[in-house]
């Protein structure tokens, strides 16, 4: 099951390599991101003896191929990966093995190829489905993975009129201590902003003067809406590009 990584020079799953940042500056691969998907094939045909390892590539096909748009094919894939997956028994193995239960992530991120197909309520039923099915057996410790599972749902929530939901949704699922947390600690204030005011409101009628902070939050660096950045790592591109894998 081992083999030898060229790019990192270490033993490893094939999938550790599938697992860096596809960045211009790191790794040359063509504008078809063949060597990304080469190495998710690698990974699946090895990964073949355990059915935890099984699922994990199959996902991570699944989400190679929404990224570069072709959303039939993840579904494919995403398709095949829930027919075999067990969370009670896959969910603590993965972990183990891969530090992050990435297929419960891809459970979230299969709501944005929904979006690409032009299905908004299928998007939102699978948010339902993740939200009732998938996120009360998370680890609550994985706050990494845990942001990975929100920025999907937020965002077909938010596209779709549901802010409210967002709103209730983020503050019931984000995690205690997470304004402290090394990675995702400088996220959640923004995110509650942008929830906050993101009703698209056209009078601007928010009560400015209880935003002081805020206000000095913003012109303090530069805060676009940060799901929008992610949306291209996490699977809703409509071509693919070396930057954008």
């Amino acid at each position: 099951m081992a083999v030898h990584c060229t790019i990192t020079g270490a033993c490893s799953h094939s999938i550790s390599c599938a697992n860096l940042s596809f960045l211009p500056s790191l790794i040359n691969q063509d504008d078809s991101c063949n060597l990304e998907r080469d190495l998710y094939s690698r990974f699946y045909h090895e990964s073949q003896v355990q059915s935890f390892h099984l699922v994990r590539s199959l996902g991570a096909l699944a989400e190679w191929y929404g990224r570069i748009g072709q959303v039939d094919k993840a579904f494919k894939y995403f398709n095949t990966m829930t027919s075999i997956y067990m969370p009670g028994e896959h969910a603590p193995l993965i972990c183990e093995n891969y530090s992050v239960n990435r297929c419960a992530i891809t459970y979230a991120v299969s709501a944005l190829w929904y979006l690409q197909k032009g299905q908004p309520m299928q998007a939102l039923q699978r948010c339902d489905q993740v939200i009732k099915e998938i996120l009360p057996s998370y680890d609550t410790k994985d706050f990494v993975g845990l942001y990975h599972i929100f920025w999907p749902i937020i965002r077909v929530l938010k596209w779709n009129g549901e802010v409210e939901k967002a709103r209730e949704f983020y503050a019931k699922w984000a995690p205690d201590g997470i304004e402290n947390h090394f990675a995702m600690g400088v996220i959640h204030k923004p995110m509650c902003l942008l929830l906050k005011i993101c009703d698209g409101n056209p009078d601007g009628d928010y009560e400015t003067e209880s935003m002081e902070c805020d206000i000095d939050m913003i012109l303090e660096f530069d805060a676009p809406d940060m799901t929008d950045l992610n949306f291209i790592t996490d699977g809703y591109v409509l071509h693919c590009n070396v930057s954008s894998c």
